[in-house]
């Protein structure tokens, strides 16, 4: 019988516990956009482990050390209220380095991490020598946590040397999503090609528009749905949609089955969990070189690659895919596979929980975790 761990959970967005969580501390101004991935994340934990409380762990607004200095704060009085209640757990998990707060038991970090830095030179280095140049606050807080979980393979590289962390304290293991089709489904696309994000400029939704006019010159009768865009768009055969959460999911899985192509240039991705919904329903994807999904692409060959900025470029990615369907029956099918091998949430959690075990008991630890067969 597997032995179940107690735990802590601090997640970045406000969820909903089950009644083995004892104490539990929502934020009054959670962060809408993370509040998904973090009851998914909190539903797959507390499957195989005892999720004895949970905090949100994140404040808004802009970021401040006064601010960082005061949640640390928070979770310190938070930590107290289990302390005080004679709750045993034997370690914590924290989501993206919040909080910034050094823990005397053991804790684990799970995050997609990107350094602040220039990343153009990824559009020619797949893995380049991100050196640290400040003092970041993080630092400590890296470096005494047990183990590291980052979702792929250049967000692990990039912590090490940002960091300067042992390389066996750092694993990758790809984050889960839901929503994976079943093997027999077969994909019958529409001509949709689908964006998804929060920050319109960041995530490359002017570059889209100008590539997607040229697209159009070749055939007029596809539509491009960007969903969450914070940018009024005035353009032919381009539909926005708000934000979409709770029970509007469906208009997105939706989205994502009807999709020809998810296609998101983004200036800087750390992962990008829009881009994994989208394999899991067998459509092939179009990201940019600054981020940790194109080593996933190119491993798998389940999408394209290109330079950000660059609108000529992604249509000519757009349009190859579009025409070639050869090649895009081979994306949609080896996006399909990497998906299902690595992003279903049980699969993860047996992952990660193998990857604590070992890092508890002082074991060799994957350096990734991830199958791209």
């Amino acid at each position: 019988m597997e032995f179940r761990y107690n735990a802590i959970l601090f997640t970045l967005g406000n969820l909903q516990v089950q009644r083995n969580t004892l104490i539990s501390e929502s934020n009054i101004e959670p962060d809408t956009y993370a509040q998904k991935r973090s009851q998914e994340f909190y539903d797959a934990l507390n499957g195989r482990t005892n999720i004895v409380a949970w905090a949100n762990s994140r404040y808004r607004g802009e970021y401040s050390k006064e601010l960082t200095n005061i949640w640390a704060d928070k979770i310190r009085s938070f930590i107290n209220k289990i302390d005080d209640a004679n709750i045993s757990y034997d370690f914590s998990i924290q989501m993206c380095g919040h909080p910034n707060l050094v823990q005397c038991k053991p804790y684990f970090i799970v995050v997609d991490f990107m350094p602040y830095q220039d990343l153009s030179i990824l559009d020619k280095v797949p893995f380049p020598n991100f050196a640290r140049d400040m003092n970041h606050e993080h630092a400590q807080l890296y470096k005494n946590a047990k183990g590291v979980i980052t979702f792929s393979a250049l967000s692990r590289d990039s912590l090490i040397k940002v960091f300067d962390l042992d390389p066996r304290k750092v694993t990758t293991i790809c984050t889960g999503c839901l929503g994976h089709v079943n093997e027999s489904y077969i994909k019958s696309p529409e001509k949709i090609i689908l964006w998804a994000g929060q920050n319109f400029s960041q995530k490359g939704g002017h570059v889209l528009l100008d590539a997607f006019e040229m697209l159009r010159k070749e055939d007029d009768s596809y539509q491009l749905y960007m969903v969450g865009a914070d940018f009024k768009v005035n353009r032919t055969g381009v539909v926005c949609m708000p934000f979409l959460h709770g029970k509007d999911l469906s208009i997105l899985d939706d989205l994502y089955k009807k999709a020809k192509l998810f296609v998101m240039p983004s200036l800087k991705e750390n992962l990008g969990i829009v881009y994994l919904e989208a394999m899991a329903r067998k459509t092939p994807v179009v990201c940019t070189t600054r981020g940790g999904l194109a080593d996933i692409i190119r491993k798998t060959r389940s999408g394209e690659i290109v330079i950000p900025v660059d609108s000529y470029s992604l249509f000519c990615a757009m349009h190859k895919l579009i025409n070639d369907d050869k090649l895009y029956e081979s994306y949609s099918r080896n996006a399909f596979y990497f998906s299902t091998k690595n992003t279903v949430w049980d699969i993860v959690i047996t992952r990660m929980l193998d990857a604590i075990r070992r890092w508890m008991k002082g074991q060799r630890v994957l350096e990734d975790y991830n199958d791209y067969t």
